[in-house]
């Protein structure tokens, strides 16, 4: 079998090769609805690259140099048709167990990895990590910002950021895949959840990703809000704490808290 997708799976508890070699198996009856369903954005135009199909094929039948290499051969990694580990959600599918395992070998390794993923997805939620924050309890971090320069009208000068950094890690699914709901929120009742009325500041919908670093500016998310005097207000008051929520299509949800303390820093120009 040949590795298709990268995750826990292939990873953890025992790293596995790229192809390994398995006992016999059978063929598949059906076919997976891999569809890549479009994700739009919130002004409805397509996010390239972006889908929200949660079925991940992480091995597919290879050739075993037998009579059915030519078919393998010609067809390549055929996760439609020649799927042998895949999974949707928290359901895990695996086609091992057609004929005895090899105690000691990778194929049996293969198979514990498939199991972890079985018990750890029910129970586990997207991990969520400010990058630029410091973590002081939990998921929630403290963020060391700069002092904002504004003009005597009020108005902010263009070289200055709130900037957020973070990243969502789900075992659940592949790499690149992309959550069900994601949002950055102003967490004005500092309760630790989101709650209805609480300024949104970036709905990404559909289109988070997996394992994939963000760069976010406040500032211009606030902008676009229209929310810029409120997020300014409550930068230079110490008193801005974001939250970030995901949920993956489990509904299982990851959350974590960025609380924005601004310093003073020397001019040098």
């Amino acid at each position: 079998v040949n590795k298709l997708n990268w995750g826990q799976v292939t990873e953890y508890p025992y790293k596995i090769d790229d192809s390994i070699q398995v006992e016999t198996t059978h063929g598949q009856f059906y076919q997976l609805n891999l569809e890549h369903i479009p994700t739009y954005d919130l002004d409805g135009n397509e996010v390239a690259g972006a889908y929200n199909n949660d079925v991940t094929v992480w091995y597919t039948l290879g050739a075993d140099g037998g009579s059915n290499a030519r078919y393998f051969n010609n067809c390549g990694q055929d996760a439609v048709n020649n799927y042998y580990i895949y999974s949707k959600g928290n359901v895990t599918y695996t086609s091992a167990g057609h004929s005895k395992i090899e105690s000691d070998g990778p194929e049996m390794q293969l198979f514990v990895n498939t199991l972890v993923r079985s018990i750890i997805v029910a129970t586990t939620p997207p991990e969520v990590k400010i990058l630029n924050g410091i973590a002081v309890e939990d998921n929630k971090y403290d963020i060391i910002g700069r002092s904002v320069k504004t003009a005597e009208d009020g108005t902010v000068s263009p070289d200055n950021t709130i900037p957020l950094k973070f990243k969502v890690t789900d075992e659940d699914i592949a790499a690149g895949d992309t959550f069900a709901k994601a949002k950055i929120y102003i967490d004005a009742n500092d309760n630790g959840t989101y709650d209805a009325g609480e300024t949104i500041l970036k709905d990404y919908g559909r289109t988070l990703q997996n394992e994939m670093e963000y760069d976010e500016d406040l500032l211009v998310l606030a902008t676009v809000a229209g929310v810029q005097t409120e997020v300014l207000n409550l930068y230079t008051s110490n008193r801005l704490k974001i939250g970030i929520e995901v949920m993956d299509s489990s509904k299982a949800v990851g959350q974590a808290f960025g609380l924005y303390i601004r310093r003073n820093y020397f001019e040098l120009d």
